[in-house]
């Protein structure tokens, strides 16, 4: 997959929160964003939303594992 132009991880993972918070998902832009960027891409996308986190809860570490999970799953 080619890298996305104007990437930047940290606009991407303060997008994938805000789709992840609360009851329910937007699953578009999940897609949208995940399903657009090469797996490096990803990889910075989940640094970033780690190093964005200043607490942990059940929610951040299932948004954390719907990303680790995108991220092996484009290696297959």
């Amino acid at each position: 997959m080619i890298a996305a132009p104007n990437f930047d991880a940290n606009r991407d993972a303060d997008a994938l929160r805000k789709a992840m918070k609360g009851v329910g998902t937007d699953d578009k832009t999940l897609i949208n964003i995940l399903g657009n960027r090469n797996t490096t891409q990803r990889l910075e996308i989940k640094t970033a939303y780690k190093n964005k986190l200043n607490r942990v809860s059940v929610i951040h570490h299932q948004s954390l594992l719907f990303l680790y999970i995108l991220t092996k799953f484009h290696r297959i």
